[in-house]
């Protein structure tokens, strides 16, 4: 009989070492982010808003400067037929940063206009995608900014002042962390 319960104990051993030893085995692969992890973020797909008015487009240079978060990096000049808002889509792998600046210089004396229509305002949104280009996450744009409508032409004269000052310039950068993490902004 005490053999019997000696034999009985070591089998009973033999099991609960083999238990403990698969579980502690399965534990590596849980950390592991292969192809098949469908909710960590690999790329973000960024659209960054410029608005601006006829007016400015009209009477000012307005040059827009970004990196397209590869280090790329890439300017437009604002013509009439462009009209006043500008879209740019950019998308790259994490992490990454998009930085954009705005630059605007008169292109002729407004001081004598009734009226001059400005906006300072800018927008953001993005979109998270896994490995497999899914959409994981999404933000939805928010504006930053103001705008406004100097009238008379002493004010459009001081306007125009503040133009020459940079009062409508502005840069403005977005990091991306490897998690997908606005951490700068």
């Amino acid at each position: 009989m005490k053999k019997y319960l000696m034999t009985l104990v070591a089998v009973l051993c033999c099991a609960m070492a083999t238990t403990v030893l698969n579980a502690c085995g399965s534990d590596d692969d849980k950390g592991n982010t292969s192809t098949s992890d469908t909710t960590t973020p690999k790329k973000v797909a960024f659209t960054f808003y410029y608005y601006n008015t006829t007016d400015m487009v009209k009477y000012c240079n307005v040059e827009l400067s970004y990196d397209d978060g590869k280090g790329n990096k890439k300017t437009v000049a604002l013509t009439e037929d462009m009209g006043g808002n500008l879209y740019i889509d950019l998308s790259s792998e994490l992490p990454a940063t998009f930085k954009f600046t705005r630059k605007v210089t008169l292109k002729q004396d407004i001081s004598s206009l009734e009226k001059f229509d400005y906006d300072n305002r800018f927008a953001s949104s993005y979109d998270l995608y896994n490995a497999q280009g899914n959409k994981i996450n999404s933000v939805d744009k928010t504006i930053t900014g103001i705008s406004g409508t100097p009238q008379g032409s002493d004010k459009v004269a001081k306007f125009a002042e503040s133009v020459s000052k940079g009062f409508l310039d502005y840069e403005k950068t977005f990091t991306f962390n490897a998690k997908g993490e606005l951490v700068a902004n």
